[in-house]
């Protein structure tokens, strides 16, 4: 299965509508609120999601050939301009790498929302290469382009999908961390990734493609390693995250204890991965951490075996609605 963009002047138009009618759904508005940006600001219409705590813009730019889809995080109304956090900005026609945002469809016609990596900011170290690499989700797709090019984006949700409002304020929210990051002077990546603590995770460029329900799993993933990270949080645990390493909880001394892989769909091709992830990164330790599989659902009875056969602890996961709740976590961390 591939993705690709689409150009048509018309479909774009649609899929705009599908996005603004979802990000509008449920919001209160806040008419002519001052949105400033670097170089420029005026008054406009923004809606907030009290919900998940980010306010949209969807305006069309005529001059610049694209919509404008911006977020941020301050509460209006502010009697201060609202600082833009992130921008989708997809084309009115053909297709334009240069901004940030753009529409896929893959092969069933199922479109998503997607964006380039791309995060501006005005300062030193804010840029796409280095927000790629501070960006760990699992939501990272190949792109093939009218052109033949083919680059990497992360895919933010489907259009019209009821957990796209959450799925962007993850994103936004992700994006929000890195600048402060960038702010308080940890804007090169050896920086940011030679500290043991929790951030994303990037999971690099993805050759393959996966059935319409997996690519839309893989959207989930950042939120699902968050509610994780909660959960250990509120235990009050020592955990930690890196570029290869969903997540870890280190005991004393900063030994690994227990290490988590967490996938979002329950194929055999994502156990499979979970199983050699979780023992590989557990291999060389002495003594050994206890490796954990988290999935959504109850794997089958003979994957049950085999994950018990192999020592690796098993954490499943189902959403209530936006938000995932664990089962087997308190068991694992207990033993």
């Amino acid at each position: 299965m591939s993705l690709t963009p689409i150009t048509n002047s018309k479909e774009i138009r649609e899929a705009f509508v599908v996005v603004s009618t979802n990000l509008k759904k449920g919001t209160k508005p806040f008419k002519k609120q001052q949105v400033g940006w670097p170089g420029g600001s005026g008054k406009y219409t923004v809606y907030w999601r009290s919900k998940e705590r980010i306010w949209s813009m969807l305006e069309p730019r005529q001059i610049e050939n694209r919509y404008w889809v911006s977020f941020g995080t301050e509460q209006p109304p502010q009697p201060k301009s609202l600082s833009i956090t992130c921008e989708m900005n997809p084309p009115f026609r053909k297709y334009n790498r240069r901004i940030a945002g753009a529409f896929l469809k893959d092969d069933v016609g199922v479109i998503y929302l997607a964006h380039s990596g791309k995060v501006g900011g005005g300062r030193k170290g804010i840029g796409k290469s280095a927000f790629q690499k501070y960006w760990r989700g699992e939501n990272v797709e190949t792109v093939e382009w009218p052109d033949a090019r083919k680059t990497e984006m992360i895919v933010i949700g489907r259009i019209d999908g009821a957990r796209l409002p959450s799925q962007i304020a993850h994103f936004v929210f992700e994006v929000e961390q890195f600048k402060k990051a960038v702010m308080k002077g940890l804007w090169k990546w050896t920086d940011i990734c030679t500290r043991e603590k929790f951030s994303p995770e990037f999971a690099g460029t993805r050759r393959g493609y996966a059935v319409t329900g997996v690519i839309e799993a893989r959207c989930d993933h950042g939120r699902i390693v968050e509610a994780l990270a909660e959960s250990l949080r509120k235990r009050k645990l020592d955990f930690a995250n890196d570029k290869q390493r969903d997540m870890y909880v280190l005991a004393r001394r900063r030994k690994l204890q227990i290490l988590f892989e967490v996938k979002t769909d329950s194929s055999t091709t994502s156990i499979y991965q979970g199983i050699g992830q979780a023992l590989y990164h557990t291999a060389l330790y002495t003594p050994q951490p206890q490796p954990v599989l988290v999935m959504p659902g109850r794997p089958n009875e003979q994957t049950a075996r085999v994950l018990k056969r192999l020592g690796i602890e098993l954490v499943s996961y189902k959403l209530n609605g936006n938000k995932p709740e664990f089962d087997g976590l308190d068991r694992v961390l207990a033993g």
